[in-house]
């Protein structure tokens, strides 16, 4: 890989951390089961090895169950409870990272607008 994609990228990465980049068109989050929440993604870096890219969701809930592939979260702004299926439930603050293995179920809710950068690994 060349520098200047390595720029490149780290240009996206830059651009789309920050809370006032508007990150494209919301759509409605399907697997929602509290709320309407609309969700927005901008991938920056897609292979068959790994998806990074920034997430911005507002207010509702979803269930996970068995969790297809490997998913880090860097959390960046908002409020969001995770609750694993037989554990207790969680908020994440700007900052935090958590891991979701693959088969992880539990649930989320996001209390108010969150944004946050993934990085999925299917297959890990």
């Amino acid at each position: 890989m060349s520098n200047n994609s390595l720029l490149v990228r780290q240009k996206k990465l830059t651009e789309a951390a920050n809370p006032k980049t508007v990150l494209g068109k919301p759509g409605p989050f399907g697997d929602a089961d509290v709320g309407k929440p609309m969700i927005t993604v901008q991938s920056v870096a897609n292979d068959p090895n790994a998806d990074i890219g920034f997430a911005e969701i507002t207010a509702g809930g979803w269930q996970v169950v068995s969790r297809p592939s490997t998913e880090v979260l860097v959390f960046l702004s908002g409020r969001l409870s995770v609750a694993p299926k037989d554990g207790e439930k969680y908020e994440l603050a700007p900052g935090d990272v958590v891991v979701f293995p693959k088969a992880w179920s539990g649930r989320f809710e996001a209390i108010e607008t969150c944004r946050f950068m993934f990085l999925h690994a299917p297959n890990g």
